[in-house]
């Protein structure tokens, strides 16, 4: 059976072999119309809306040169990297994917399998209505006239109280 020792016996050197990692600077970000965040693959939580980025280091650890294909996979969508590597060489690929709708989804971006947990969007109170304020009336004289009307009263009851 051919493998990478029949390889390396047939032609005096291993084939090429590939790994597919995380990059070492910021391998996940989160942005929105805020910016951008570096984030952990640990309980992964995002906004809908919101855009990961999936940064990875492509490295060739065989012994002669090769052909690579690096997938990404979120949500049914896929795309493949592909590339050609020397030995002890490395690449860098950068996949971004934005999660417009609620939900849990898996990334899959070469060997690593990032889950992510998508809330929905806050919804903004904008554009309320707001009525522009109404003179109440109330029925009366007044506060001057209910004044006045009170001394009368208090007068009058002065008097009929003096008289009798």
């Amino acid at each position: 059976m051919w493998d990478s020792n029949a390889h390396e016996a047939a032609f005096g050197q291993a084939p090429a072999r590939f790994t597919f990692t995380l990059s070492d600077d910021e391998p996940l970000t989160v942005a929105d119309s805020n910016g951008s965040t570096a984030v952990s693959r640990e309980n992964l939580t995002i906004t809908a809306g919101q855009t990961v980025t999936v940064r990875l280091t492509v490295e060739n650890i065989g012994g002669t040169v090769g052909n690579y294909e690096l997938p990404f996979v979120v949500a049914n969508e896929s795309t493949t990297e592909s590339g050609r590597l020397d030995p002890g060489k490395s690449a860098s690929h950068e996949f971004s994917h934005t999660f417009d709708e609620p939900g849990g989804y898996t990334i899959a971006a070469g060997d690593d399998r990032i889950d992510i947990t998508v809330e929905p969007r806050e919804q903004a109170v904008t554009d309320v209505p707001v009525d522009p304020p109404v003179d109440v009336e109330v029925p009366g004289f007044g506060v001057p006239t209910a004044l006045v009307a009170i001394i009368f009263t208090v007068l009058t009851l002065g008097r009929h109280t003096r008289v009798g």
